[in-house]
């Protein structure tokens, strides 16, 4: 139907949901949807189209009626509306399934696969009808802008045999919102959900071929129903070393830039942290077009803090259309949020807000970092600090945090819905 429609209505279609309910009885369905769907666009003219959001989402028909009975509530959402109402999880009580007071204690081997697929993740097979019509040949869409795939859907997606040819055929994608799922490394079945590496992947690879990208956006969240068996739901485990200094270079041509956990802000911003003579040549590399920034970083007291915002206002100066920048941290025992605004027009004063829980403060050296940041825009800039000494009472929770406090786009607004629906109040206030 979709394939008659395009035809005559294309530059009508503005967002695209490709929704599969994939089980194993079928093998080639996720095939078949996404290289036919793929085919009927690839017959639209990107000249005369503003442009198609294209989303995916995958899961298994029957899991909201046993082991994720969290999703029935928003497992319908779309991109622009609430359709059922948010619950709060405590509500869920079912001891057949192992449900109470919306924890899940226990989960099965087999329930686990069904909720999140099987650890190689859902993949392209070459042996379906689809592909085998098309010669084995995924074909390039223009028209597509955007690829957005949101976390309230479990079952996660193969990078090599799935996400990485979508993005590569996508020829004209400028933004990538990408909600991955990072727990579900159980003790009992050792099944990890995302792989650490496999992100990197992604992530590396897509800035490196897809010149046309102008925002990336990636969240690893963590289940708010698994606080025992999906660890870490407060914790932090460290990004791969080395590639967030490998995604800063390969970041130069974007206009905003959201990541959590598989880039770390200290690798980052590495060669702005200390006098190595070896780093001279990278610390001459500029990012003439971006504008927007959050990162993870490892901000904890008593000093450690100072150090990586102070070589985030040396990296500043290399970075003339910053508008802001967003640096934030949260675990168990320490939350904080050190962002760099500019309110809306680019004389507007300038502002420093540091939030944290202990009540930090930026010595005079890293205002003063920031203030040379802010003068190489032009005479008669000023700068405003905020919250020296204050302590912000932060929410504990990773998804809470994000999207209760921060600003940065490392969620969809889906998302954010969701997650305050469910906990039903904002945690920020001040001491």
């Amino acid at each position: 139907m979709l394939g008659d429609i395009v035809p005559r209505c294309g530059t009508l279609i503005r967002w695209i949901w490709l929704r599969i309910e994939e089980d194993r009885e079928n093998k080639f369905l996720f095939t078949d949807a996404v290289w036919g769907l793929f085919d009927i666009l690839s017959q639209l003219d990107d000249d005369n189209h503003p442009g198609i959001t294209l989303e995916l989402s995958a899961h298994s028909p029957s899991i909201v009626d046993h082991y994720a009975q969290e999703l029935e509530c928003m497992i319908n959402d779309t991109a622009w509306h609430t359709l059922g109402g948010i619950s709060p999880p405590e509500s869920l009580n079912d001891h057949h399934h192992r449900w109470r007071h919306g924890q899940r204690r226990a989960i099965t081997y087999p329930a686990a696969l069904r909720m999140v697929g099987r650890p190689h993740g859902l993949r392209f097979d070459l042996r379906a009808p689809v592909a085998q019509s098309m010669n084995k040949t995924l074909p390039r869409v223009r028209v597509v802008k955007a690829l957005v795939i949101r976390g309230q859907c479990y079952r996660h997606f193969s990078i090599p045999k799935a996400l990485d040819p979508i993005i590569r055929n996508l020829t004209q994608l400028r933004d990538l919102s990408y909600e991955c799922w990072k727990g579900y490394s159980m003790v009992e079945f050792n099944l990890r959900h995302i792989r650490h590496r496999e992100n990197d992947m992604l992530l590396y690879e897509t800035l490196r071929y897809c010149r046309s990208l102008r925002k990336v956006s990636i969240y690893e969240g963590t289940s708010r129903c698994n606080k025992k068996l999906l660890r870490p739901y407060l914790t932090w485990q460290r990004a791969t070393i080395g590639f967030g200094s490998a995604l800063a270079k390969a970041s130069r041509n974007l206009e905003e830039l959201h990541v959590s956990d598989i880039a770390e802000a200290d690798d980052f911003f590495r060669p702005f942290l200390d006098d190595d003579l070896l780093k001279r040549t990278t610390r001459k590399m500029f990012w003439w077009n971006l504008k927007r920034v959050s990162l993870f970083a490892e901000l904890v007291p008593p000093v450690s803090y100072e150090d990586r915002i102070q070589a985030a206002g040396d990296a500043a100066c290399r970075m003339p259309q910053l508008r802001f920048m967003e640096l934030w941290y949260c675990n168990g025992q320490y939350q904080c949020v050190f962002t760099y605004d500019i309110a809306q027009h680019a004389h507007d004063t300038h502002k420093l807000e540091l939030r944290s829980s202990w009540g930090a403060r930026l010595s005079p050296a890293t205002v003063q970092a920031w203030r040379e940041a802010v003068c190489g825009r032009g005479p008669g800039m000023e700068l405003e600090v905020r919250g020296q000494g204050e302590i912000f009472y932060l929410p504990q929770g990773r998804d809470v945090m994000c999207a209760l406090v921060l600003r940065g786009d490392l969620l969809t607004n889906t998302s954010r819905r969701q997650i305050r629906g469910q906990h039903g109040h904002s945690y920020l206030r001040r001491g």
